[in-house]
């Protein structure tokens, strides 16, 4: 089974590499928060650079998995549930990523064309691939919903597949400081990177 492969893909990095995997605090969350609503953004940064190597390695490994993945364009969740999204997966072999559209400051490093395509031979950018490694690791094989808890979770899952402090920083930013902010400010419309 797919989710078991990506399980011990996941547990081979996590013996190596000590992350708590717990929900913040309140404190941490609100933190979280305005550190991303006060941010200034860097576009190209160093650190993004590296974190575009990252995104690249983990996507190599979903890619092999053999699932057909394509993209939806209507801005609407493609899966009302997890157990949508293992279903389609399980049976039909078949995955929908949410496309990013356009929800980037000018320049972001995510909003630029990775090397991959979807199954029908669209274009993915990085931001898709990331979303895609993480609908993989922390929904799909290991159950998490997508309400705002168990997304921090999947993104300390996804710290624990590192150790370099680049890599995690951008996690954090990515997913961690934006579910803090979306889930205080309700604000969807902006991408930053810093």
């Amino acid at each position: 089974m797919l989710a078991r492969k990506i399980r011990e893909h996941y547990n081979s990095f996590r013996s190596k590499i000590n992350v708590n995997i717990s929900m913040p605090s309140n404190e941490t969350i609100l933190e979280w928060c305005n550190t991303y609503k006060n941010a200034k953004h860097t576009p190209q940064t160093a650190h993004y650079k590296v974190f575009l190597d990252w995104i690249t390695k983990q996507y190599e490994f979903i890619q092999s998995l053999g699932v057909h993945i394509y993209l939806t364009g209507d801005n609407k969740d493609p899966y009302k549930s997890v157990e949508a999204m293992q279903l389609s997966i399980n049976r039909h072999n078949t995955f929908f990523c949410l496309s990013s559209g356009n929800i980037f400051m000018p320049n972001h490093s995510l909003s630029l064309v990775s090397p991959f395509k979807t199954y029908d031979n669209e274009a993915l950018l990085y931001n898709d691939c990331l979303r895609i490694v993480h609908d993989f690791i922390g929904h799909y094989a290991f159950n998490y919903t997508f309400n705002t808890y168990d997304e921090f979770i999947v993104n300390a899952y996804q710290m624990a597949l590192t150790d370099d402090t680049d890599v995690q920083k951008c996690l954090l930013q990515e997913f961690s400081y934006q579910t803090a902010y979306y889930s205080i400010v309700k604000d969807y419309t902006i991408q930053k990177e810093f």
